[in-house]
């Protein structure tokens, strides 16, 4: 027993301890900055997954921050793996999930899978907006006009980015679409608009590497030579992303005469280093995406729910085939009930005198004998003229003689036909409601006692 509690106590302390770290990782993420210790980080990592069921927040908090701090580390594969449990939590944090959705694109963009990185991106934007987060909704909704730009999908980018303009006032998000535009227009070859645009960015942030690159390869594309190396040094300045800096060095490889030949030798050779560290990096996003793509197509482990859907499907099964059969005994006995209750009145109706059952029918109108019909024998009439509209008068008048019961001479003298007219006529009538003469009369009796 004292052991017992003593692991309990053990056990609540680590768990105080891991909520304290993912606490101060908070805190930490406020103002831009990853905690520092990954030995901590992954401990408290670890504990909480012991918990998660109970603290689905923290255990995605905690999934998020040690996720971020791999990647920060460039493991890339392990980061995956950190962001995908956190979506597999039960935590109702959408901001934490919406940061790591979007942690989850920045992997597949630079993978160079656009259109999971979308997809990433819809999700992200999907929690910050039942977070209530205005700024990261807008932000997100711009993120996947940026991956449909890199597909050069320039209407696609309009349709989101006027979305954004039409929306939202903060002067952030719409400086920051600026961005957008010019990565747009640079893939669909309107070199000056990307420029215009690269500038437009570059009025909110003097120092953005990101519009240099843009101009840099603008003016590339241009044959701007002077341009296109003052704006790659910059880059190469103030970047440390080796995509940035790869792209930057090939246009600081052009032969120009502004540049120097041991200029051009120093930036092929950087180049060539950059070059083998991204092959490195691309192996594993490429094994981090992969990742990702099994788990979105993973079927999950749900044997006791299909287990306990078989059994709930054999109990209503048999419930289903003993409410049937009860059903079934109860309609053949009311139907046998209003069986013998209609022969009754039949039988009553043929016992009349020939004048009583004309009047009590009401044979000589047509319209009273119907109604009659319908009242007293259970709808008979509407129902052989809904199986069969195409029926007439004499069709209708000659089934009642024969539900009814009168004999060939009787329903001879009402119908005014002959003996051999009344056999022909009969025929007919089987014909028409798709039965034999000898069942006419049961197969009618059976009729009006259906959905009486």
């Amino acid at each position: 027993m004292l052991c017992a509690l003593l692991c309990l106590s053990c056990s609540h302390r680590a768990l105080h301890e891991a909520q304290s770290v993912v606490a101060e990782a908070d805190s930490l993420r406020t103002v831009g900055q990853l905690y520092p210790d990954s030995t901590q980080l992954a401990q408290a990592y670890t504990t909480l997954k012991h918990w998660q069921n109970i603290r689905p927040d923290d255990y995605a908090r905690a999934c998020y921050y040690y996720g971020r701090l791999l990647r920060s580390a460039e493991h890339y594969p392990e980061a995956m793996t950190c962001f995908i449990n956190a979506t597999h939590s039960r935590s109702t944090d959408y901001h934490i999930l919406g940061r790591v959705y979007s942690n989850m694109a920045d992997l597949c963009q630079l993978e160079g899978n656009y259109d999971m990185a979308y997809d990433m991106h819809v999700l992200a934007t999907d929690c910050f907006k039942k977070d209530g987060n205005l700024r990261a909704y807008y932000y997100g909704i711009n993120n996947m006009a940026v991956q449909r730009a890199q597909q050069k999908n320039k209407q696609a980018v309009d349709s989101l980015l006027s979305f954004i303009e039409s929306e939202c006032s903060d002067s952030l998000v719409l400086a920051d679409i600026s961005e957008t535009k010019a990565i747009v227009f640079r893939n669909v070859g309107e070199y000056d608009s990307a420029i215009y645009y690269a500038n437009a960015l570059l009025a909110h942030n003097r120092n953005c590497a990101r519009a240099y690159k843009i101009k840099a390869q603008a003016f590339s594309f241009l044959h701007q030579g002077d341009s296109s190396i003052l704006y790659a040094s910059l880059v190469v300045a103030n970047s440390k992303s080796l995509f940035d800096l790869n792209n930057m060095y090939y246009i600081l490889t052009h032969d120009d005469e502004s540049q120097s030949k041991d200029s051009i030798r120093h930036a092929s050779a950087k180049r060539s280093d950059i070059q083998k560290l991204i092959a490195i990096r691309q192996g594993e996003l490429s094994h981090a995406v992969e990742i990702l793509q099994q788990d979105m197509h993973r079927k999950p482990d749900r044997r006791w729910l299909y287990v306990l859907v078989g059994f709930m499907m054999l109990v209503g099964g048999g419930l289903g085939l003993l409410y049937t059969y009860r059903r079934s005994r109860r309609i053949k006995k009311d139907a046998e009930g209003m069986r013998a209750t209609l022969e009754k009145k039949c039988e009553a109706i043929v016992q009349l005198s020939d004048k009583q059952q004309t009047s009590t029918i009401y044979w000589n109108d047509y319209s009273a004998l119907c109604y009659f019909m319908d009242v007293n024998m259970n709808g008979i009439v509407n129902k052989l003229l809904q199986q069969n509209p195409n029926l007439t008068e004499q069709n209708i008048r000659l089934s009642i003689t024969i539900l009814i019961g009168f004999s060939y001479s009787r329903s001879a003298d009402l119908l005014r036909l002959s003996k051999a007219s009344i056999s022909k006529s009969k025929q007919i009538l089987a014909a028409k409601l798709g039965t034999d003469i000898k069942s006419l009369r049961s197969y009618l009796m059976d009729m009006a006692c259906q959905n009486a």
